[in-house]
């Protein structure tokens, strides 16, 4: 009983936890990239017009 109980939610939890990663990750990590080089950029600009 006891590790029936126990296994149930887990194996669901990891279904979630493998499924969303893979969908989300890629595209995710490629977009906060890109943002954070936008970022770098903005601020070199600030950086060279404050000076």
């Amino acid at each position: 009983r006891d590790s029936r109980e126990h296994e149930e939610p887990t194996t669901s939890e990891m279904a979630e936890e493998t499924y969303s990663p893979k969908v989300f990750r890629p595209k995710h990590t490629r977009i906060s990239e890109l943002k954070a080089e936008a970022v770098k950029k903005d601020r070199r600009k600030k950086l060279t017009q404050s000076k």
